[in-house]
């Protein structure tokens, strides 16, 4: 029951579907290194440059073998103990990077198109990386193609190094103004997020008591039942309404009357468990909802608060205290699944039924649904 508030209230991405993604991006990730591959392949053809296969296997073969183990990483969950990278997007940028490194070193007269392509990489992580992440992705990349132009340099090859030093910090700048970029898509994204949740939060939050709204109660509710059918196990459910509310704000006025429904509430949630549930469903009615507990043992609970709201001072003015005026009390009917119903709109009916002869039977009591006939009646207005 914790777990299923838990879900609706913070809906944190399900780790199976977070891994399902990163696993996509993976092999999207994987794609693109090979259709640069391809495109250097045919670069090389369409330019008379000399095309040597063994290199290009190695190109693939190490493409494969480090893709391989970012998709592992990701596979058998241990990218999720990645708390520095939290949304793994720097492992496998930095595992890009490398390779892109390593193809500069195998074909160096083809690093034009490689640096075309890391500049290219960050647009598929917009929104998730930032300043931070791109600086040290260029940081690396640009060290790396150094270290990999001179590589080559040692075996023979002949280049301008003072050209390719302004190359790299070229290439230096142009991540970095990424990183700045993308640092405010990344903040922006984080804003909307945090909207996101917070109007979700709203649509199943009552606004004066805190508490979670009907169509919150009715959610976990009905999820609680689909629980129990599968698995079996028991739960109660408990309607309650504020007796005769209406005097105590013609009384105290509607100001006290408001102040009143929120101090029930803190009532309420201290007389339940914290797995257990309580909401504002109506003006003055609430509904409770006990998880693993017999009809019994959850009416032990409902009269324990009752006890606590006749016990309680609502009033806020001295003159209303002196004069007893700011005492309330509530009335509620109990129901359980499954020895008296197990859908939602049978188990709520019964309870309903039962705060209604509570009610009838001179309010301030508790009583316990019955599964026989139940009376015909109108709208309680009490």
């Amino acid at each position: 029951m914790a777990q299923i508030r838990r879900r609706v209230w913070n809906n944190p991405m399900n780790p199976a579907s977070a891994r399902a993604i990163r696993t996509r991006g993976v092999w999207l990730a994987t794609a693109g290194l090979f259709l640069a591959l391809a495109v250097g392949t045919a670069l090389q053809a369409i330019g008379n440059f000399p095309f040597y296969p063994e290199r290009w296997l190695l190109a693939a073969a190490a493409t494969l073998a480090v893709q391989s183990l970012v998709w592992a990483l990701v596979r058998f969950g241990w990218s999720e103990r990645f708390r520095w990278d939290r949304h793994f997007v720097l492992t496998p940028m930095l595992a890009a990077s490398l390779l892109l490194v390593f193809f500069v070193y195998l074909s160096p007269e083809l690093r034009e198109l490689v640096l075309m392509v890391w500049l290219v990489i960050p647009l598929f992580v917009a929104g998730l990386a930032g300043f931070a992440e791109l600086a040290v992705l260029s940081v690396f990349m640009s060290s790396g193609y150094l270290v990999a132009v001179r590589l080559r340099m040692d075996h023979g090859e002949r280049f301008d190094f003072a050209r390719e030093i302004q190359l790299a910090i070229t290439l230096l700048v142009m991540g970095l103004f990424s990183g700045i970029v993308l640092e405010r898509l990344k903040r922006n994204r984080e804003e909307m997020k945090r909207l996101r949740s917070e109007l979700a939060q709203l649509a199943l939050t009552d606004a004066l008591t805190g508490l979670p709204n009907r169509r919150h109660f009715e959610e976990v509710l009905r999820g609680e039942l689909a629980r129990l059918d599968r698995y079996g196990g028991s739960c109660a459910v408990a309607i309650v309404d504020v007796d005769d509310f209406k005097g105590f704000n013609d009384r105290l006025g509607h100001p006290a009357g408001d102040a009143a429904l929120r101090q029930l509430a803190a009532l309420m949630r201290a007389g339940l468990r914290s797995s257990d549930l309580a909401a504002r469903i109506g003006g003055e009615e609430f509904g409770l909802i006990m998880v693993a507990t017999e009809k019994a043992p959850a009416a032990v609970v409902v009269e324990r608060i009752r006890r606590a709201v006749e016990l309680h001072d609502f009033a806020e003015r001295d003159d209303a205290r002196l004069t007893g005026g700011g005492r309330l009390t509530i009335s509620a009917g109990v129901a359980a699944c499954p020895v008296d119903a197990a859908s939602f709109e049978g188990l709520f009916e019964l309870a309903d039924d039962a705060l209604y002869r509570a009610k009838e039977a001179g309010r301030n009591r508790i009583c316990l649904a019955e599964g026989g006939n139940r009376p015909q009646r109108q709208r309680r207005n009490a």
